[in-house]
Parts: structure tokens; sequence; C-alpha cells
């Protein structure tokens, strides 16, 4: 008989793994989240505030004008960490100001009035306070060699503006504001509004700047700036249009911001609703931790904003600049009600941005921003939870893939659905009657029933109010006898069928053309066109109107030809992609003509990428040839391509070749360090200190430079990369550091004991002032993993009570990865355990059978 021992040993580590990925996930169920109610209706704060960055405080009154909906003896404001030094009541029948008790918890502030507050009665409640390093809302920022001056900059959404002053800071509430500072002479002062006056104060070396916000806004929206900066001035119909920069970046002004008062002008024409505030300014901040926040009237924006001459050949910030000035409209003059229907912002926002490139670029731009938005909208997180969401966990939750691609996909759809006309007549009025007001999804559906005589409720609920999107299968054929075009159209995704309008055109020879529009609302179904000969191209979706995962089953004709002469360049790259995958010579030779001659880039980039994943040694001599190629937005596709062709000699010596002959794209430059370090699995160390030398618009060669560090070999590429995460160094080069750590130790398999200086050079950071340092330390924390373990307990507090909600984001993702990485060591070393007793069992089995089997 057989040895049973090989047997049993293989089962148990069968069943061990098993038990292991079988056992039962659980999450805890966030609570129903619904708006609060109101007990005043806040109609004015006025912030009489003084700003020292020596003692990194802002001291002085806020005031806010209130009316009782009911007869109230408290009231309970949003205030964290404020110290509060006194509180007072005004009233209108009252001339002397009266003092008020009050407690502070936490998050909360209470007054307390001696006697009942009549309701609908105007009452002014006066408050003294301080707040020192506030953790959130308000940032100081020193000078450094990076920052040209000392900064201080607010970030309110979604609530922390609670971290800087009292207010109900929650997005159903709107108010006018007025913001008084007096800061150090020398120093601008931005906030909303107009600016009401500037007075220099010579006997204290001081300024006071006094801005006034006429119109309502919610209190996420209020900003403070206070910096150095160069303005420079425009109007558009008689509304200053400003842009506060860092010194000496004045020539940069024009390339960046040049477009702005067109983008005004078209969006005050496209909605029918002229801009409706009182100025526009836009500020570029150091460090600051988003890429823009909406504040009305005045834009924050991060310092990679500004394009320099070079960075303008191949980039724009036009995207960004469209995004922030569209939610002066949607979020600003229209907000959200709630952070459930948050798209409604961010959405429209982010449509902004593609309404900008088809007036601007043309469809084919229009198309490619929503081709590129449409894999970031049929992402993992837009297939788990629905657009409107009532039970995310914390309101920073809300902001992703759903409400920004997915929110602006919806709107697009609900375009083609019901026309321009009637789509931009609607979008009018929506706008006009929640002006100055809050909104919710129904209110814009709503909107559209009744000027259009629609049903609309299906289409909302399949967009906003269920996750995911139609999969679909599509297979074509044609019936010779018949002369007929036979058309399957399956939706296999898991879920129940959506319902939407698809249409296809199929071309036969000689201008012959069949159309199928067909309102789908089945799992499967198939139709019949006529066709007098066979099909030579089959255009799916032809206007892109759809949000939806297509897989086409078709002949190799059809592919061919859709490449090569379908009229959208969403379908040439459909095709391309189909194509690379067969990595046949002819299907690649077609690709690589495709490659040289579409005449839209972005259908060059996505060639790049199909052939990158092809893997062949045919479509890499191809991406070889094509590093030259007249668009530096292909070339860096074609760069980032070959980092698929790991430790290939011939790639290397291009790349190296490319190096250094250089390109005038700072982004090919950078994307060529990075594929080189990532192909050659090793960076030489000068060779990658020379390129830290290299200055570039948002210093991308210096970050790809120290990401490639991290394939560096040698003990001293890990000292410098320390030293690049210190607080004098710009924020992303700090970032790529801690990323060319993380690289380090797993290229080097540095030793668990090692990691330890490390790891708790990395955890200072999390104690860091600066949003952007925190989350950079906790995400490589938790890339690391194992080595991290020390950090959890700290990590655990940032996910549960961090201010700034990225952070607790990244921290509670850090936690996830290092305690899986500790529990897959855990449970290798129990089940290796469990083998070794079995082993043990085993071999005592065996003497015992050899035993009965001695004669």
């Amino acid at each position: 008989m057989k040895n049973p021992r090989s047997y049993s040993l293989a089962f148990l580590l069968m069943n061990a793994i098993s038990v292991l990925y079988s056992l039962p996930l659980t999450a805890a169920e966030t609570p129903l989240r619904t708006v609060a109610d109101r007990k005043v209706d806040i109609e004015h704060i006025k912030l009489d505030l003084s700003v020292s960055f020596e003692e990194e405080t802002v001291s002085g009154t806020a005031t806010l004008y209130f009316q009782p909906f009911d007869e109230i003896t408290q009231l309970t404001l949003d205030a964290v960490a404020l110290d509060v030094r006194a509180a007072r009541l005004v009233s209108a029948k009252e001339e002397e100001p009266e003092d008020l008790k009050f407690d502070l918890t936490e998050s909360s502030l209470t007054v307390t009035f001696p006697k009942k507050l009549a309701r609908q009665t105007d009452y002014q409640l006066a408050i003294d306070y301080s707040v020192h390093k506030p953790k959130a809302g308000l940032y100081f920022t020193a000078q450094t060699e990076a920052a040209a001056s000392n900064l201080v900059w607010t970030q309110g959404e979604p609530e922390t503006n609670r971290y800087w002053f009292p207010c109900f800071d929650h997005p159903h509430e709107r108010q006018s504001t007025e913001v008084i500072v007096t800061t150090k002479a020398g120093f601008s002062v931005l906030s909303n509004g107009r600016l009401v006056s500037r007075t220099d104060l010579p006997e204290t070396e001081q300024v006071k700047y006094h801005w006034k916000q006429d119109a309502s806004h919610v209190s996420y929206l209020v900003t403070l700036v206070v910096g150095q900066f160069e303005v420079v001035d425009e109007t558009w119909n008689d509304i200053p249009v400003q842009y506060y920069i860092p010194p000496n970046r004045a020539e940069d002004v024009a390339r960046t911001f040049g477009n702005t008062k067109e983008m005004i002008a078209f969006f005050s024409e496209r909605f029918g609703i002229d801009y409706p505030w009182e100025k526009y300014a836009q500020v570029v901040l150091y460090n600051f931790s988003s890429g823009g926040m909406e504040n009305t009237s005045a834009t924050s924006l991060h310092d990679g904003t500004l394009i320099d001459e070079r960075a303008s050949l191949d980039t724009s910030s036009d995207w960004l600049i469209a995004h922030e000035l569209g939610h002066q409209w949607w979020g600003d003059l229209v907000t959200c009600k709630s952070w459930s229907h948050l798209w409604l912002n961010e959405g429209f926002a982010s449509y902004c941005e593609v309404l900008w490139d088809e007036h601007r670029n043309g469809t084919d731009e229009r198309d490619y921003h929503l081709f590129r938005e449409s894999s970031s909208a049929r992402s993992s997180s837009a297939l788990s939870k629905p657009i409107v969401d009532r039970h995310y966990e914390h309101p920073t939750g809300m902001f992703d893939v759903r409400v920004y691609p997915k929110g602006a996909w919806v709107l697009h759809m609900l375009r083609r659905r019901v026309g321009d006309e009637d789509f931009f007549r609607c979008i009018n009025r929506y706008g006009i009657e929640y002006s100055f007001n809050t909104a919710e999804t129904d209110d814009l559906r709503k909107v559209f029933e009744r000027l259009l005589g629609l049903s609309l409720e299906r289409f909302f609920y399949d967009w906003t109010e269920r996750p995911g999107h139609p999969e679909l299968k599509v297979k074509t054929s044609y019936e010779e006898a018949k002369k007929k075009v036979r058309v399957e159209i399956e939706q296999t995704q898991k879920w129940d069928p959506f319902h939407f309008p698809l249409k296809i055109e199929v071309w036969g020879k000689e201008d012959q053309t069949a159309v199928l529009e067909e309102f789908v609302t089945e799992k499967k179904g198939v139709y019949f066109l006529d066709l007098p000969t066979a099909p030579q191209l089959v255009r799916i979706d032809p206007e892109f109107s759809l949000l939806a995962k297509i897989e086409e089953e078709k002949s190799r004709s059809l592919w061919v030809k859709q490449l090569e002469e379908a009229p959208s360049i969403v379908e040439r790259i459909r095709a391309a992609d189909h194509l690379a995958k067969s990595t046949t010579t002819e299907d690649l030779k077609l690709l690589q003509k495709a490659l040289q001659d579409d005449a839209f880039y972005g259908v060059q980039i996505e060639i790049a990428q199909a052939l990158g994943n092809a893997k062949t040694k045919e479509a890499r001599n191809i991406l070889i040839e094509s590093l030259e190629h007249s668009h530096p937005k292909t070339r860096r596709a074609v760069v980032d391509a070959l980092r698929q062709f790991e430790k290939d000699d011939v790639v290397i010596a291009a790349l190296e070749k490319k190096l250094e002959t250089g390109d005038d794209s700072y982004n090919v430059v950078a994307a060529t360090i990075s594929a080189l370090a990532s192909v050659r699995q090793n960076a030489p160390l000068y060779k990658t200190i020379e390129l830290l030398d290299r200055d570039s618009h948002r210093d991308v060669v210096r970050r790809a430079a120290l990401e490639s560090l991290g394939y560096c070999h040698d003990p001293r590429a890990l000292d410098l990369l320390l030293q690049w995460t210190g607080p004098d160094k710009y924020h992303a080069c700090r970032q790529a550091a801690m990323e060319g750590i993380v690289r380090y130790i797993s290229e080097n398999k540095t030793p668990l004991g090692q990691q330890k200086q490390i790891v708790t050079r990395l955890a200072e950071y999390l104690n860091s002032p600066a949003p952007l340092t925190r989350r950079s330390a906790s995400s490589a924390l938790g890339k690391i993993g194992e080595g991290a373990r020390s950090t959890l307990d700290k990590l655990r507090q940032m996910a549960n009570d961090d201010p700034d909600g990225w952070t607790r984001v990244r921290s509670s993702s850090a936690v996830q990865q290092i305690e899986a990485a500790n529990n897959s060591r855990d449970e290798i070393k129990t089940l290796r355990d469990d083998i070794e007793k079995l082993r043990q069992q085993q071999n005592e089995l065996d003497n015992k059978f050899e035993g009965l089997e001695k004669p």
C-alpha cells in the first residue's frame, strides 16, 4: 500500500486554508443620516479677529445674528477647542448686552439664556474667544525655502470651520457673513464678498481688512487667507476678477488663468444665470490640503495650479479652474441640503469641466474626458454604494468617485435623454428656484418632470439610489439569407436590470445604414435590423451616452474597420483595446499605424497602454520606436507602457538613451526616470542623486527621482530619502520620499529589526499640523505593514478622531493593512504549527503501523 502521509498533510493544508478564507466578514451598520432640526435661523455671522503669526493664534469676537423659530432657553453651536472667554446677548428691546452662562464640550458651545427668547425676534449673540494652533479648519504655515511667506488659510469643507469660529456647521444653514481681520502690516487678507475697507494701523504696525458677503451661503464656504501675495486685477462685466499668487510668479498668471473670464461668460450664458457674486478671486496657496476649494467668491487652489512656460506644453489647470468656478453656481448658489446629496455639488462641478472642454476644445476632448471619467465612475466604490447615500460613516466618505465622475455622468445621460435645449432649460429653472437655498436630489428631478412632463423616477432610481451600472454583452451577426443584422443585448451584472435607451448603428456598403434605438428594460433581448449587405461597421452607443461596461462579440474585420474609420474616438479606443489582446503580428501592425496616424492624442495614449498590456516582443518594439512621438502626452504614455517590461535589457537601453537625450516635457522626463527604475528594478545612486537638482513644475522630476531611490540597494539611498521627508521640503517631495522608503524596504527586504528606526521617523509625522503630511505618513506606514505594528495604537486613534477627514480615511486603511500583514504572519505560523503537530502524529502512526507489520 502507498504511504498515506502525503495525503493527510495536503488535506490538512487545504482544510486550514479553506477555513481561513471562509470566515464571514462583518461590518458595523452605520446609522441613517438625516438633516437635523434648526432651532434658530442664523441670518448673519460677523467675525472681528486678530491673527498673530508669532503666536499662531486667532482671537476676537464672533457675533451671530439670529431669529428663533420657537421660544428657546439654550442655543448649541458647533465649536471645537475654542477658548471662549465670554458670551453676550443683545436684543432689539435691550440696549445693554447681557452676559450669558455657557458650557463647552469637546465639540460644542452651549449658551444659556436667563429667560426664554421670543420666536421670530431678532437677537445678536456675541462670543469672545481665541484659538491657538487649530487642529483643523485654519492652518498656519511658516515661511520656508519652499513657502514664499508665512500663511494662514482655511479649509471648511466638509465640517471643519467649527475649529476656528462658532457656527451651525452644516450645509442646510445659510447666512450672510463678514470678516474683519487685523494682522501684521505687509500682509494681504482675503475673504468672501466685497472689500469694504482696508486700513493701515501704523502705530501698531498692523493692517485691518473688512470683507462683507451680503448674500447668504453655508458655513463651510467661509474663507480666510492671510499672506504676502502679488495681486493681478481684471474685471468681467464690472465684477472684479482677481488672482492672488506667490511673489515672483506674475508671468505665469496669463497662461494659467487666462481663460477665467471666458469661463465666467460661458457658464453664465450656458446656465442662463449671471455669475452671482460680488467678485471672483482665485488664490494659490502653499501646502493647501485640497486641489481646490470653492469658497464663495474666493476659490483656494493648490500651489501646483500655476503653470510655467515649459509645463504648458502638456499641462493645463483649466479643468481645475472650471470645476471650482462651476461650484460658484452649483454648491455655493445652490447647495446640497445634506452630504447624502453631495453629488448636486460635485457632480455638477465635474460636469462643468466636461462642458468647458466641449466648448473650448471640441467634442473629441469632451468624449475623452468622459471616457476617462467612466473608468473611475465604474470602479469598486461605485459598485457597492449609491450616489445618494444616507448611511455614510463620516461626510468625508461621500467625497469619492460616486459624486464626482459618476455624478457628472448622470447629468450627461440626463442631457442625452432629454436633449440639449430642454436640459439647460431645466438646469436654469432649478438654479433660479433654489438660488441662495439648499436642494435635494428630488428637487432636481421634480423640476425636470414639471417642465417636461416626463416621469424620471426610474432614471433617478437607477442612477442615484442604487449602486452599480449596466454591464452589457452585445453580439452582432449577419444573416445573409434574410438580409438582417442580428443584435443580442444582455445585461450580465448580477443585480436587477437597468432601464436605459441604447442606440446601435450598423453601416453597410454604399452609405447603407440601419439604426436600432431601443429602450432596454430586460436582462436579455434579441433585435433585427434590415441591411441589404453585410455590415462594414457596427457602432454601439455611437454618441457615448451610456455609463456602462460594454463587451462586444463581432468579427475581426468589424474591429479593424472600427479602429481605422469610426468617427468617435471612444469607438477607436475600444477597437484598439480589443485588437491588442490578440497579440498577432497583423493586429499589432494595425495598432502601430494608428499610434502614429490617429488624429487624436487620446486614442494614441490608449493604444500605447494597450500595447504595454500586451507584453509581447513586437509590442515592446513598437513602443520603443514611438519614444519620440510628436505629441508629448503620447510620449509619456509610451514611456509609462514600457514599465510593463521588467528587466528587459532592450527597454532599459532605450529608456537610458531617452533620459540622456532629454525631452521638452517635464512629465516625459519624470515618467522616464520612474519607468527606468521600475524596469531595471534598481537605481544607480549617484545618477539618481544628480536628478534631485532638477527643478520642474510641481517638482515632478525630483519626485520621480526620490521614488526611484526606493529601487536603490545602497543604504545611503535610505538616508537620503529620510532627509527628504523633513518639514523644510516641498510637501509633494516629502510624500515621494515616503513612497521611496516603502519601496526601499520592499526591494531590499529590510529585516523587521532594521525597520524600527524608519518607522519611528515616519511615526513622528503623524503628529504634524499639516494634513498632507499626516496623510502621507499614514499611507506609508500602512504599506510597510508588519514592521509598523508599533504605530497601530496611534493610527487607530487617528482613524477615529483626526480632525482631517482624509487623514482618518488614510489612517483607517493603514490600520487594516498592518493588521492584515500581522494576521497573515500569525495565521501562517499557526498553520505551520498545526502541520508540524500533524506531522508528529503521522510519524507516531507510521511507527505503530511499522510495528504491526513486523512478523
